[in-house]
């Protein structure tokens, strides 16, 4: 990797050079988005340096939000620890390889389930690293669909772009609603469990969100802490019990009826990609983390290897300790059995614990993940890109987050958590577009990359966080995996085929893209603003904040908005 120089305000995308206007006076841009006064360059120096200092910024920052062409608006309460927190939480890799994995094990058995494990995450890798590259480029909440419209032609990135920002705020929403899934309930019992973790979450995401940032660090400690406590409870309670290697490595079964183990693995690379989704949630909060050029990319890498890791070891214990593997296909909740096997002598009080510090987790990652849903709608709906946006993109002087889009993010969840109560098969076919939407625009956002450094790459931005002349050929790596992966997301884990092994996502996936279409036609293509057109200074009154509440004094009128005039 090579990490380069702080941007300069000249790094823009596209060919656009900002005039020399070191010896005349500039426009202050206020928070209603009209030109306040004229004055003096030293002037405009010392309030700059003012709202460095009320917003938490580092220089990179300030230069960051410039070329963006976006103000600042909150408070970068991010560090490194913190931001690690959140990006670790979200992927949460060796908690859902327990309850995610664990049930792959009725389909693909033991050998089939680790081999597809280890190749996948070292495929996503590829991914991982090219938008950790982006993010280190275009250090912005709007994440996927912002690079979209720098990066790929002028023609296309409009639709694009407003396409991708559909899908990745339907995305993350799906993904607060099935990350509150807890699969050791009945179906009423569930809804309502994942009711109760919403309002959870609303409740940290609100009333508490300046004390998100330090929940972070807790968050890390308890999934480091209980991932410890876990295998030294089932080293000590399994020792004399452990499968046989063979059978955990070698040994490929297949319950799933898949007519051949190699397209039995390739199906079965879906559940491991969703155990490691969630890395790329601090992009969306890149806006609240001090030196982010820096910081988030660091902390999205450091997440998915430090994760993976995690889950690899948690993957081995699980196996050496499920058995016999008759009794695990046999179970519908297997990771259940691995904390209650009769045969195992343990203590039920402990491992009582260690099941509530479980579901102690997958609540925090709710918390992160819808706090990564609210900022990616926010984003969207400062670019026009949602009907009734001006009340969407509203932030809360007092609590400076984004209230309304916290609330909409939180009762769209909900709306799909009720679903649940039709049946689980409903609840996941919805709940599906998580991973599809999220695999789309990876693909597009990584393909503007690659349409980018093959027309025009002198004209990407500095990245401080940089591939260097390996970029290339990563990205393309990234996208034929995304697309590879993304086909075998529509197929069923079981043959033969009925209604409830059927995979229902890319029949919602089809509907979402006709909505997107139709919102489009409807209302993007005459109010959407695609975030190029930022960039490129070309119009900045529609890019103003909103507060609500009282108005903001001249030091915050001033922002960080400074030389877009």
């Amino acid at each position: 990797m090579e990490i380069g120089p702080v941007p300069t305000p000249t790094s823009r995308a596209g060919n656009y050079e900002p005039a020399d206007d070191s010896g005349r006076d500039t426009a202050v841009v206020g928070v209603d988005g009209a030109v306040d006064a004229k004055t003096p360059r030293a002037d405009l120096e010392n309030a700059r340096e003012g709202a460095k200092h009320f917003y938490n910024c580092s220089d990179a920052d300030v230069l960051d939000m410039q070329r963006l062409g976006k103000h600042q608006e909150v408070k970068r309460r991010f560090g490194w620890k913190t931001t690690l927190g959140f990006a670790s939480i979200n992927m949460t890799t060796w908690e859902y390889v327990l309850l995610v994995l664990s049930t792959s094990l009725n389909n693909f058995g033991l050998a089939a389930t680790f081999w597809t494990f280890i190749g996948t995450v070292i495929c996503y890798t590829s991914v991982v690293l090219s938008l950790a590259e982006m993010a280190s480029m275009a250090p912005t909440a709007a994440g996927q669909y912002s690079w979209i419209s720098e990066f790929s032609s002028p023609w296309c990135q409009k639709i694009l772009s407003y396409a991708c920002g559909w899908w990745s705020s339907l995305s993350w929403i799906a993904t607060t609603a099935r990350s509150s899934f807890l699969a050791m309930f009945t179906d009423w019992q569930m809804t309502l469990s994942m009711i109760v973790v919403l309002s959870l979450s609303i409740l940290m995401n609100n009333w508490w969100a300046r004390g998100l940032s330090g929940l972070q660090v807790f968050a890390l400690l308890a999934h480091i802490g209980e991932w410890i406590a876990m295998c030294i409870a089932l080293l000590v309670s399994y020792s004399s019990h452990f499968s046989a290697p063979g059978e955990i490595f070698l040994h490929v079964l297949s319950h799933s009826w898949w007519p051949k183990w190699d397209w039995m693995c390739l199906a079965s690379q879906v559940s491991v990609i969703y155990c490691n989704l969630g890395q790329d949630s601090v992009v969306h909060i890149a806006e609240e983390v001090k030196d982010a050029s820096i910081v988030v990319p660091r902390c999205i890498v450091a997440s998915y290897v430090s994760n993976v890791l995690l889950g690899t070891v948690t993957l081995i214990f699980m196996f050496f300790c499920i058995s016999p593997l008759d009794a695990v296909t046999n179970s519908t909740k297997p990771h259940m059995r691995l904390f209650f096997d009769p045969c195992i002598p343990v203590p039920g009080i402990f491992l009582n614990m260690m099941l509530f510090f479980l579901v102690l987790l997958i609540l925090l990652r709710n918390i992160s993940a819808l706090a990564t849903a609210t900022r990616q709608l926010w984003a969207f709906a400062r670019d026009n890109g949602f009907p009734g946006c001006n009340t969407i993109k509203i932030i809360n002087r007092s609590r400076e987050v984004p209230v309304h889009a916290i609330w909409t993010a939180t009762l769209l969840a909900t709306t799909l958590c009720l679903i649940h109560l039709g049946g689980t098969i409903a609840f996941e076919a919805v709940t599906s577009i998580s991973l599809i939407g999220i695999l789309s625009t990876n693909i597009l956002a990584i393909g503007s990359l690659v349409y980018r450094r093959i027309s025009n790459s002198n004209s990407l931005p500095q990245a401080r966080w940089s591939l260097g002349c390996l970029g290339l050929p990563i990205n393309i790596i990234a996208i034929c995996h995304c697309a590879f992966v993304l086909v075998f997301a529509c197929f069923p884990t079981k043959l033969p085929l009925t209604p409830s092994t059927a995979s229902w996502g890319p029949l919602v996936w089809v509907v979402v893209v006709l909505f997107t279409g139709l919102m489009y036609w409807a209302h993007g293509k005459k109010n959407y603003t695609p975030p190029a057109n930022f960039i490129l200074g070309s119009d900045s009154k529609s890019n103003t904040p909103k507060y609500e509440g009282d108005s903001r004094g001249s030091l915050e009128s001033v922002g960080l908005g400074l030389g877009m005039g």
